[in-house]
């Protein structure tokens, strides 16, 4: 790409050496010739299908080729003689200019997956094959072409390893299209749309990592990061998240502990809103993440933020492992199940593609029954309030006094072996449990019935 905006510059016809003209007659061409855009002070250009954006190392030395070209003042001619500031003040100019200064392009962004031969849409629910284009602003290619049939294509090896991963679960077959509609949702750029991280659980041995090398083979690679949660709170692993280095997170080992990370931070990205992210050396500059985010974990994390809100649970997904391959001696091999699916490539991504388009309307993934099972323990053994209220309570139309519940609570804890909080983080938990609380005559009251503590205090001794 360096080579094609020297190209461009040195059959410039230059009118005078100041910066904004050189870097205006600039502009025009690269406009011309490549559709470019500068989005949030990157500039990007078009060219086989999707936009690349152009590191400021590369625009500088581009824009040196401007040294030693000739111009007419006064009637002679004159060679351009750049110095160090002056091309860094022709580059500034240029990601200033108007023609091309856009920070909203890629906000809003068509949902697909661009090919080597032809963009894969997602329109009204259906694939349409289209040709290349820049209204697609499409940034990840798929160095490949198209599959032939591709509304029907199956890829017959995948499902086969599908088939082993979730063998003897009785739902099985909602697990499958779960992992299908989430690797397509992510591939067609739409996972901030949907608000979710999806997590992987399991024990050692299940093909936890075979399934991640194969979902993220899907993917053009220098588009997929890994970037845990638990260091989203330094701006250079925030930084890797940013749309054009990444459409798909991994990250293969979930700490049990996430004290890095804070909750804020965590919703924002998952949900695609502007987050500031900074370069090593660089500058902070603010962006909107659109990858998805698939985690795997032996254990489920705790929310060691102190977020047991709604909003923060909300945005996972549970897809439990149950296998446990090392236990089989008849397993094949990783390498075997991976090269196994490199010819199916293509064939993985228009079918999990095809998947998405009730999604997408939706709002909603397939949810397996385990998944919701696992996931009410998760956020039950997580959050001692709902785990208290699971156990001690029932969520009732009448009120019992606060203070009473509220010392119900602390001889839970201490029986339990819980911590203990004080009344005002225990009613601001109550809360993000969405248990009702008002002000009567005689005090607070909350929503709850409490149940006899023959039928709690026991079972907490065992």
């Amino acid at each position: 790409m360096i080579e094609k905006i020297v190209s461009l510059v040195q059959s410039i016809e230059i009118e005078s050496k100041g910066e904004v003209t050189l870097a205006r007659a600039l502009a025009y061409e690269l406009k011309t010739h490549y559709h470019a855009v500068v989005c949030q002070g990157a500039l990007y250009l078009y060219e086989g299908g999707i936009f690349h954006q152009v590191s400021r190392d590369a625009l500088m030395s581009a824009v040196q080729a401007f040294n030693g070209l000739t111009y007419l003042e006064e009637d002679k001619t004159k060679a351009l003689v750049l110095r160090h500031a002056t091309v860094t003040g022709i580059c500034n100019a240029l990601l200033v200019c108007r023609e091309l200064l856009d920070d909203e392009f890629f906000d809003v962004v068509p949902n697909g997956v661009c090919f080597n031969d032809s963009f894969l849409a997602i329109r009204e629910g259906k694939l349409a094959v289209l040709q290349h284009s820049p209204e697609h602003k499409a940034t990840m290619k798929i160095e490949q072409a198209l599959p032939s049939e591709p509304q029907s294509i199956v890829p017959a090896s995948f499902l086969a390893f599908l088939d082993e991963l979730f063998q003897g679960d009785p739902d099985a077959r909602e697990k499958v299209l779960l992992l299908r509609q989430y690797i397509g949702v992510c591939l067609a750029g739409a996972a901030t749309e949907m608000q979710r991280a999806l997590l992987l659980y399991g024990a050692g041995g299940n093909g936890k990592s075979v399934l991640l090398d194969i979902i993220s083979s899907c993917f053009d690679p220098k588009t997929v990061v890994s970037s845990s949660p638990s260091r989203w709170g330094e701006e250079y692993y925030v930084a890797m998240l940013h749309p054009f280095k990444a459409r798909l997170n991994v990250c293969s080992e979930l700490p049990e502990q996430s004290k890095g990370s804070r909750s804020e931070t965590f919703k924002q990205i998952i949900s695609g809103d502007f987050v500031t992210g900074r370069e090593a050396y660089g500058k902070p500059q603010s962006f909107r993440p659109r990858c998805g985010h698939i985690f795997a974990a032996n254990s489920l994390p705790s929310s060691v933020s102190g977020d047991y809100s709604h909003g923060f649970f909300r945005r996972w997904i549970i897809l439990e492992l149950k296998r446990e391959f090392t236990k089989d001696g008849s397993r094949r091999s990783s390498k075997e199940i991976r090269e196994s699916m490199e010819a199916e490539r293509a064939a993985i991504i228009v079918w999990c593609l095809r998947s998405i388009g009730q999604v997408l309307k939706t709002g909603e993934y397939t949810l397996p029954e385990s998944s919701k099972s696992v996931f009410s323990q998760w956020k039950e053994e997580t959050n001692p309030v709902a785990d208290f209220i699971a156990s001690c309570a029932e969520i009732s139309e009448s009120y019992e006094k606060f203070s009473y519940v509220y010392d119900e609570f602390v001889d839970w804890v201490q029986a339990s072996g819980r911590n203990r909080m004080s009344k005002i983080a225990f009613g601001r938990r109550l809360r993000e449990c969405e248990i009702k609380i008002k002000r009567e005559s005689t005090g607070r009251a909350v929503a709850l019935k409490m149940k006899p503590r023959t039928e709690w205090l026991d079972f907490t001794h065992h």
